[in-house]
């Protein structure tokens, strides 16, 4: 099948008081493209701040799922290796730019570096059924989520699917261990499978955007109702940023990175 019609839009904007080079939100591609097998790969993740280098982190975890969309039935991809592996050499390259260029590293800083990274992930792959609809799945591990929605209604909600669900401490990616320790159990990755229609719609949104998304529907009040128009113009994301700034003064959405993306299936 030839006909794959998707539209893929990003919202994004940075904590605010950071400068836009501080946002450790992340997301791969930033245009859809289908593999040789006809399948369509998205990721988005959240770097956690605590992190050394959670930006790079977050990027490399993207980069990598998109370039091997595996979604396992059981344990992780195995992009995730292939992206621990990156890391380590983006971390190796970094203490040597370091030593022969200076500054050299502080004392303090040795032990960021060797903790590793964090991030909350959602990977997702698109294919055609016979049907003419679409077959999404996905796989996460944290509160970044996807929304399915069909004309402003709500059709499913994964993995959180509470606005009170949300907390401080969510499962995260590490750079370092297959198993995340800063949590007590084994971590959990949750997949799920998707049948989307044309017409209908995917969000997929980091931590504090996925939670005031869910609020909006919680309290009766559309959020792709309130996203729509920024979607619409061409510099969304200024218009998005005073937006959100103006939500965060009012304590509707939690002063953090902010992302949303959405895919249009056609």
């Amino acid at each position: 099948m030839n006909s794959m019609l998707l539209r893929m839009q990003e919202l994004w904007v940075q904590k605010q008081g950071n400068h836009p080079n501080e946002y450790e939100d992340a997301f791969h591609p930033d245009k859809l493209l289908r593999t040789e097998n006809n399948c369509v790969a998205l990721a988005i993740a959240d770097g956690a701040t605590e992190g050394a280098f959670s930006k790079q982190w977050a990027n490399i975890l993207c980069h990598c799922f998109v370039n091997n969309p595996d979604i396992p039935d059981e344990g992780e991809p195995v992009s995730w290796d292939a992206a621990r592996s990156r890391y380590e050499r983006f971390i190796s390259m970094y203490k040597e730019k370091r030593a022969a260029k200076g500054p050299p590293l502080k004392w303090y800083e040795i032990p960021s570096l060797s903790q590793g990274s964090y991030a909350a992930f959602l990977g997702i792959t698109v294919r055609e059924n016979e049907q003419g609809g679409y077959v999404v799945h996905s796989i996460a591990y944290g509160d970044t989520c996807l929304f399915h929605t069909r004309n402003g209604e709500m059709l499913a909600s994964f993995p959180v699917e509470h606005a009170s669900d949300f907390g401080f401490r969510p499962w995260l990616v590490s750079s370092r261990e297959r198993t995340d320790e800063q949590h007590s159990g084994i971590p959990s990755v949750r997949r799920r499978e998707f049948y989307v229609q044309p017409g209908e719609e995917i969000y997929l949104a980091t931590d504090a955007a996925s939670q005031w998304f869910l609020s909006c529907y919680e309290s009766d009040n559309d959020p792709t109702w309130h996203l729509a128009p920024f979607f619409a113009v061409k510099n969304r994301n200024t218009r998005f940023a005073n937006w959100v700034n103006e939500l965060r003064r009012q304590r509707t959405i939690r002063n953090d990175d902010t992302t949303f993306i959405k895919i249009t299936f056609e």
